[in-house]
């Protein structure tokens, strides 16, 4: 344990090798995975060699450390990892439930909902359900024309006439 993070200080300051450094820390943070000071690190040098894989990993375990703890932090982990999600399309039904998690506690939280308007505009298995999610945000916000723009996005992806009547029934009532 104490040659381990010998090397991994080795590896960030003196060689500067982000990835060594990156890979003792995570032979650590598996021996003590709550570990708040390593998850910190590990987060910076992910950040820093953008290690998309490693963010969500790192992310992930801060949230769930957090969760257990009881901690005030958990919207924002939850947000920030969901985010990570969309933003690299890693995961959209993951993105989805963490938003639904920051939702429930801050419903009216601007980024959630900028967020799931993004799931909700791009085709994909989660689309309907991010629509559904955050037209009803938009709507108690009130931002009826962020509304509009995601229920056309639903068009396209929609064959039955039905379907496609009801969202345009749904246009027409907004605008």
């Amino acid at each position: 344990s104490n040659l381990l993070r010998e090397l991994a200080n080795l590896c960030e300051d003196t060689l500067a090798d982000a990835s060594g450094a990156a890979q003792a820390y995570q032979q650590l943070l598996d021996e003590t995975p709550g570990d708040g000071a390593l998850l910190k690190k590990l987060l910076r040098l992910y950040e820093q060699s953008q290690n998309l894989a490693g963010l969500v990993q790192v992310l992930g375990q801060m949230l769930t450390n957090a969760k257990q703890a009881g901690l005030s932090e958990v919207t924002a982990l939850a947000l920030r990892l969901a985010q990570l999600k969309v933003d690299a399309s890693l995961d959209d039904a993951g993105a989805l439930a963490l938003l639904r998690e920051v939702l429930a506690t801050e419903s009216g939280n601007a980024q959630a909902v900028a967020a799931l308007a993004r799931l909700a505009s791009s085709p994909g298995p989660v689309q309907s359900v991010a629509a559904q999610l955050a037209t009803g945000a938009l709507e108690r916000l009130g931002d009826h024309a962020l509304v509009v723009q995601i229920l056309e996005a639903q068009l396209p992806g929609r064959s039955g006439a039905r379907e496609r009547a009801a969202i345009l029934h749904q246009i027409a009532d907004l605008q």
